[in-house]
């Protein structure tokens, strides 16, 4: 049913666009009731120039925009081995805006954030395939537990990759690595007790 209204309200959009000089720019619907009174004509000019003019115009814009922030990632990506080498773009913007501390957190954030949604989209997309998927009002413990296994997996990669993207200036320790240094000493010694425990 959920395609069939799609395609429907497609459908009206098309003839929408085409006759709209003829229809005064309202948007008329052929499966819901036409709005009544000043305001609900002002609805719906809004709503022609929304699904036909407007809609087309801001998804091209964002699909620019973030098809360069993936080209930037992955431009960064490219260069994380080579010492000495910094192409990418938010270690040069981060670096640019250091001494104003909240630039730096707004530059550290839309691109960190990008990736989170690109990461966790793919992985509830790939979830909701499987047994241990998020149904509205049906979701098990069980399920909400996997999930949530799931993604506390996936943030500290995901962080450690983005501080290693931004490649900071005078070889700074952020407190993650930091923590991921002691994690690291703890998880060395823990080897060592069982070896010699062991034997």
């Amino acid at each position: 049913m959920k395609y069939v209204t799609e395609a429907l309200e497609l459908e009206d959009t098309i003839k929408n666009y085409e006759h709209h000089t003829a229809t005064g720019w309202r948007y008329i619907s052929s499966f819901r009731a036409e709005r009544s009174g000043k305001l609900g004509s002002v609805l719906d000019v809004i709503e022609l120039v929304w699904r036909c003019i407007l809609r087309k115009q801001l998804e091209k814009f964002l699909a620019v925009i973030l098809g360069s922030i993936s080209a930037a990632i992955l431009l960064a990506e490219a260069t994380i081995l080579p010492s000495g080498v910094d192409l990418s773009l938010f270690s040069i913007l981060i670096n640019a805006v250091e001494k104003h501390e909240v630039l730096v957190q707004v530059a550290a954030f839309v691109p960190l954030m990008y990736m989170c949604v690109c990461t966790y989209y793919s992985l509830f997309k790939i979830g909701m395939l499987t047994f241990y998927s998020l149904t509205p009002r049906q979701t098990s413990s069980v399920s909400l537990l996997m999930i949530c296994s799931m993604v506390a997996r996936y943030a500290p990669p995901i962080s450690y990759n983005f501080l290693n993207l931004i490649h900071l200036n005078n070889g700074a320790k952020t407190i993650f690595e930091k923590v991921k240094l002691f994690l690291a000493l703890i998880l060395m010694i823990n080897v060592v007790y069982c070896i010699f425990h062991a034997g």
